[in-house]
C-alpha cells in the first residue's frame, strides 16, 4: 500500500512489515508482528499516520506509523463453522470506516466442504461493527471507490457492492483462460480518478474500464504470480507483490484516450448530441483505431466525423457500423502528432432518458512504423438531468395528535415527482424519550428492489433498497415506519437520506419530515400552535353544523360552532400575549363589522370566564387593528400589469364608494361603482377594487398610462398606473 503523499510503500510478509522509501528504494523501518504469523493485506489511513494490518491471526491490528509502534487490535472475524483467516483490509476516504474481508473454511465431519467470506465494516473510532455481508464463495481482497461509495472485492470474480446497502451491484468476470483456480484473483485496486480497476491474478495485472465493465489492457508479470497491488497517489505509478521476492513498481501510460465531455447529459428523446474521443498527452502518434459500444436501446449511431489531431492529409478509413458499436480508424503518411486534441466525434440519436455507459474498446494508437503505443482509455457515461434531485421525499401524515403511551403511530415515507429512482437510503431521526421503533418496512416504488436490513440506533433508523432492473417514477411509497409511544409529548421525526440512479449516482431530493404534537386547546390546523391562522378557520366556519365525525373548529365539542368556540380560541392565542397581526388571511377573512357583531354577541352570552375575557380581549384588539386611522387610496397591483389589475383602499368611515379609470387625456375610460362600504381594509384580491382592463363598452384599453380616481364621501385621491402590452 502507498503512503497518501506517495513517499512510502507499506509492504506485508511472514512476521513483518516493511516501510520502504519510494524514491530511494531503500528499507525505512521494519514492523515486527508478535506471533510471526503471515500478513496478508496493508492499508494506510487518509491522514497516512495509522496502518492497518491483517492476517492470519484473526485480528485487525491498527500501527503508529510515526513512532512505529502497534496501537490498537480492531476486533475478531468470527464465522459459524470456523474462525476466518482476514486477506483484505482497506479505508474508506474519510477515514471513518475500516473494511475487512475473511474467508471461513466450512468443516462438515471433519471434512472442508467449500468456503464463505465475510466482509465487515468498521467503526474505527469506535472500533464496533457497524455491518456485515456474506457472499458464499471466496473473496482474497477488498478496496473502497475513491468517492466512498463502492467497495469493490476480489476473489472469485471481481464484485462491486454498494456500501449504503450492502448489496452487489456489478461482476466482472475475467476469461477463465486467464485463472489456474476458482480463486485466482487476489488482489484489487482502484485507481485515484475512481475510473479504472486494477486486478491482479495468476501471472498478470489487469485493468478495467469501470464505467463500461470491460477489459481495458494486461500487464505482464513474468510468469509470477502477482498477491497485492497499489496504485499511487498520482495515478501514474502501479505497485505489484507476489512470489518473486522483489516489489515491483509499473508505469502506466501518460497517453489516455477518453470519451468526453465526461458525464455527458443528453437532451430530449428524439434529439441528437455528440461526443468527442479526446487523446491527452499523446506522443508520436501517428494512426487510430477504436470501437466505441453503446446500448442500442437508448441511443441510435448518427455518424461521426474524424478529428483535427493526425496531420493533414490523413487517411480516414469509413466507419464500420454494428447494432451497437462503431469502429473508426485513421492513419498518417505525413508525419506524426503530439500532446492534446480530438481524434474523432461521433453523433448518436436519443432514444430513451436512461443512464448507460458509452465504452471504448480495442482502442490502438500507433506511431510513425505502425508500432503499437501503450495507452490508457476511459470509456464514458450517460447521464440524464432527468433524474431525482427535485424530487420530495415526506412523512405523512406531516402532524399527528400523539395517542395514549403504548399505542402506536405510523407514518409513511413518500416520494413525489421521482424520475429514475433505482434505490435510496432513508435516516429518520427521532426523540428516544418520546418514540420507540417496532417495525419498518420497505415500499414498493421501485419495482424488484432489494431491501437492505433495517438499521435501528436509539435515535435513528435507516432504511434502504436497490434495484438493478426497474426504476420508479412519480409518486409512492418507499417505505413505512410505526413506533410505539412512550411519552405524550410534542416532539418531531426528521428525514434525511438520498435517492440513486440504476449506475448508482446519489441525488438529495427535498425532505420533509413530520410532527407528533400534544392537542392544545384552540390549535384547530393541528400546527402545534395557536394563532390567528386558527381564528380565520372558526370564523369560515361559523354558525355550521358540526358533522358526524367531528370537527376542529368545534372548540369545546358541542356540535355547533359559535362564539364560544371563537371566544375561547381568541383567548388562546390572547394568553400567548401574541398581537392580532394582520395576517393576509385575517384580511381576507375577517371585516370589521364581523368582528364588531363578535363582540356584541360574546358579551350578550356573559362569558366571563378568564380564557373567554382573554379573548373578548383579543377581538377588541383585532377590531381596533381592522379599523383604519384614516382613508386612503393605496397602489394598484401588479403595477405595470396585463390585463388586469387590483385597487386596494381602506375606509376610516363607511361610505359610498366608486372608482373612476380616466385616460391621460382627462377621458373617463371606466367608472366602478362598489357601493356603499363598511368601514375596513380593502386590500386582498377578494375586496379590492378589480378592474379587467377594459373600458365601458367591454374593449380593452391600450398600453398607455391611466389614473384612477377614489371617491368616498368626502375623500377623494388619485394615482397613476401603466397597462403594458
Amino acid at each position: 500500500a502507498f503512503s497518501p503523499d506517495g513517499k512510502t510503500l507499506a509492504t506485508g510478509g511472514r512476521g513483518s512489515i516493511y516501510l520502504w522509501d519510494v524514491d530511494t528504494r531503500r528499507l525505512k523501518i521494519t514492523l515486527p508482528v508478535r506471533d510471526r504469523s503471515p500478513v496478508y493485506s496493508v492499508a494506510f489511513s487518509p491522514d497516512g499516520k495509522t496502518l492497518a494490518t491483517v492476517g492470519e491471526d484473526p485480528r485487525v491490528h491498527l500501527w503508529d506509523v510515526d513512532a512505529a509502534t502497534h496501537k490498537a487490535t480492531l476486533g475478531i472475524h468470527e464465522g459459524p463453522a470456523h474462525r476466518l483467516a482476514v486477506h483484505g483490509v482497506a479505508f474508506s476516504p474519510d477515514g471513518k470506516t475500516l473494511a475487512t474481508v475473511g474467508i471461513e473454511t466450512l468443516v462438515w465431519a471433519n471434512s472442508i466442504r467449500g468456503y464463505e467470506s465475510r466482509i465487515h465494516l468498521w467503526d474505527v473510532n469506535t472500533a464496533t461493527r457497524k455491518a456485515t455481508f456474506v457472499h458464499r464463495n471466496y473473496i482474497d481482497s477488498v478496496a473502497f471507490s475513491p468517492d466512498g461509495k463502492t467497495l469493490a472485492t476480489g476473489g472469485n470474480g471481481i464484485h462491486l457492492w454498494d456500501i449504503d446497502t450492502a448489496t452487489r451491484k456489478t461482476t466482472f468476470v475475467q476469461d477463465r483462460s486467464d485463472l489456474v483456480s476458482h480463486y485466482a484473483l487476489y488482489s484489487v485496486a482502484f485507481s485515484p480518478d475512481g475510473k479504472t480497476l486494477a486486478s491482479s491474478s495468476h501471472d498478470s495485472i489487469y485493468l478495467w474500464d469501470i464505467d463500461a465493465a470491460t477489459h481495458k489492457t494486461t500487464l505482464g508479470t513474468h510468469g509470477r504470480q502477482v498477491h497485492s497491488i497499489a496504485f499511487s497517489p498520482d495515478g501514474k505509478t502501479l505497485a505489484s507483490a507476489g512470489d518473486d521476492p522483489r516489489i515491483r513498481l509499473w508505469k502506466l501510460p501518460d497517453t489516455h484516450v477518453n470519451v468526453t465531455p465526461y458525464p455527458v447529459a443528453p437532451p430530449a428523446i428524439g434529439e441528437q448530441f455528440s461526443v468527442n474521443l479526446s487523446i491527452v498527452e499523446g506522443e508520436n502518434v501517428g494512426g487510430y483505431q477504436c470501437t466505441v459500444g453503446f446500448d442500442e436501446t437508448i441511443l441510435r449511431y448518427v455518424g461521426s466525423a474524424n478529428g483535427d489531431y493526425l496531420p493533414p492529409g490523413s487517411f480516414f478509413v469509413p466507419p464500420v457500423v454494428s447494432e451497437n458499436a462503431v469502429t473508426l480508424s485513421a492513419t498518417s503518411f505525413t508525419g506524426t502528432s503530439n500532446g492534446d486534441g480530438t481524434l474523432a466525434t461521433v453523433t448518436f440519436e436519443v432514444l430513451d432518458v436512461k443512464e448507460s455507459a458509452i465504452a471504448l474498446s480495442d482502442t490502438i494508437l500507433t506511431d510513425s512504423a505502425g508500432k503499437q503505443l501503450l495507452i490508457l482509455s476511459h470509456s464514458g457515461r450517460i447521464e440524464p438531468t432527468l433524474s431525482s434531485a427535485a424530487a420530495v421525499v415526506d412523512l405523512t401524515p406531516s402532524v399527528v395528535l400523539a395517542p395514549a403511551i403504548g399505542d402506536q403511530l405510523a407514518f409513511n415515507i413518500r416520494i413525489s415527482d421521482g424520475q429514475n429512482v433505482a434505490g435510496y437510503q432513508v435516516n429518520l431521526q427521532y426523540d428516544k424519550n418520546v418514540l420507540k421503533p417496532v417495525l419498518a418496512g420497505n415500499g414498493i416504488y421501485v419495482p424488484d428492489a432489494s431491501p437492505a436490513k433495517p438499521f435501528i440506533s436509539q435515535v435513528i433508523v435507516t432504511l434502504g433498497a436497490s434495484s438493478t432492473t426497474g426504476v420508479g417514477n412519480g409518486d409512492g411509497v418507499l417505505a413505512t415506519i410505526t413506533f410505539k409511544v412512550l411519552t405524550v409529548q410534542a416532539s418531531t421525526v426528521n428525514v434525511s437520506g438520498y435517492l440513486t440512479t440504476p449506475s448508482g449516482l446519489r441525488f438529495t431530493p427535498t425532505f420533509k419530515g413530520a410532527k407528533v404534537i400534544v392537542a392544545l386547546l384552540g390549535d384547530v390546523n393541528r400546527d402545534g400552535t395557536v394563532n390567528v391562522l386558527d381564528l380565520v378557520l372558526v370564523g369560515s366556519s361559523f354558525g355550521k353544523q358540526v358533522p358526524e365525525g367531528g370537527d376542529p373548529a368545534d372548540v369545546n365539542e358541542d356540535g355547533v360552532i359559535n362564539i364560544v368556540d371563537l371566544v375561547t380560541v381568541a383567548g388562546a392565542i390572547g394568553g400567548g400575549g401574541a398581537a392580532p397581526a394582520l395576517h393576509p388571511q385575517v384580511l381576507a377573512a375577517f371585516t370589521a363589522s364581523d368582528v364588531q357583531q363578535w363582540l356584541t354577541q360574546a358579551q350578550h352570552v356573559g362569558l366571563n370566564d378568564p380564557i373567554s375575557q382573554r379573548g373578548i380581549r383579543f377581538l377588541a384588539q383585532l377590531l381596533a387593528a381592522l379599523i383604519p386611522k384614516e382613508t386612503a387610496l393605496l397602489m394598484n397591483y401588479p403595477n405595470p400589469f396585463n390585463p388586469e389589475t387590483w385597487i386596494p383602499y381602506q375606509l376610516a368611515e363607511a361610505a359610498d364608494v366608486t372608482l373612476t379609470i380616466y385616460a391621460v387625456d382627462g377621458t373617463v375610460v371606466r367608472t366602478l361603482t362598489l357601493g356603499h362600504q363598511p368601514v375596513g381594509i380593502y386590500q386582498d384580491k377578494s375586496r379590492a377594487a378589480y378592474w379587467d382592463g377594459k373600458n365601458e363598452v367591454g374593449e380593452s384599453v391600450a398600453s398607455a398610462v391611466y389614473f384612477y380616481t377614489l371617491t368616498a364621501g368626502d375623500f377623494t385621491a388619485t394615482r397613476k398606473m401603466l397597462i403594458r402590452k
